[in-house]
């Protein structure tokens, strides 16, 4: 059974409850290569059963785990499932 409420949690200590797509979207957006390289977004209770993150590649770009049938451009455009 999924969670009901989930979070989203980066690297660099910003932490949203509930986050709306936007607010992914801002977080994701605010990635670095240097302090804030990652997100990562679970269900919000002790011990979840899964989680999902995405992170800067040194090369650009970004890299989801578990990877995902998901294409996500640098420009800008929303991501696409494959």
């Amino acid at each position: 059974m999924g969670a009901w409420y989930y979070c989203a949690d980066s690297e660099n200590g910003d932490h949203i409850g509930a986050p709306s797509e936007a607010a992914l979207f801002m977080l994701i957006d605010d990635l670095n290569d240097t302090d804030n390289t990652f997100v990562v977004i679970q269900p919000d209770d002790d011990g979840p059963a899964w989680f999902t993150s995405v992170a800067v590649q040194d090369e650009g770009g970004y890299e989801l785990y578990p990877p995902t049938n998901v294409t996500v451009s640098s420009s800008g455009a929303r991501p696409v499932r494959t």
